[in-house]
């Protein structure tokens, strides 16, 4: 299910499993921008009723990039991360926006500047998303089992794990290179 709102605080997890909530501080339009714009919607139609993709209208999209830097919890970290962004984000959580706590809550960041260089590859993440979904297995563990993949790869750049903090702000690479990895094991080759 997709849905574009003028907030995020009224945004309720009812009997959503997950809600993805698309974060854009500004309008300028560059080959990520574009290639969200064709596949949000296809992504809230295969997701279901499992979840909801939610984006802000171009009006409201820095009142809602705002929403969520506001939110208290973010580590120093995020909340650099956040000022420095130049793209849009996803963040997903599984409870109602209002609520949602950084600190007492699941969540992750999936940031988008990652695709710069392709752009192509939003379909393939935002299938492998669905295909977990639609499987019932856990996106957070998911996106967790990631970041510690990097951790013994010693990418630690690419995330932050916290052991107060419930949420895993995850490099687009790493889900990047499970795609593939799962290619390899599908087709028994490089993809």
């Amino acid at each position: 299910m997709s849905e574009k709102v003028s907030a995020f605080w009224s945004v309720q997890a009812a009997n959503f499993e997950y809600l993805f909530f698309v974060v854009n501080w500004n309008d300028f339009s560059n080959s990520i921008t574009e290639s969200l714009e064709k596949n949000l919607d296809v992504l809230g139609q295969e997701i279901g009723l499992a979840g909801k993709v939610v984006q802000a209208y171009k009006q409201a999209r820095h009142e809602t990039f705002e929403e969520v830097v506001a939110k208290n919890g973010w580590s120093a970290e995020m909340l650099r991360r956040f000022d420095d962004e130049q793209y849009p984000f996803l963040l997903v959580i599984n409870t109602s926006f209002e609520a949602f706590s950084p600190e007492k809550d699941l969540w992750s960041v999936v940031w988008f500047s990652d695709f710069r260089d392709n752009p192509d590859t939003i379909p393939e993440i935002f299938g492998k998303l669905v295909k977990k979904v639609r499987r019932g297995e856990n996106l957070f563990d998911y996106f967790k089992s990631l970041a510690m993949k990097q951790t013994t790869k010693e990418w630690a750049d690419y995330f932050e794990i916290k052991p107060s903090i419930f949420g895993v702000a995850l490099d687009v690479k790493a889900m990047l290179e499970d795609v593939g990895d799962a290619a390899k094991r599908h087709f028994g080759r490089d993809a």
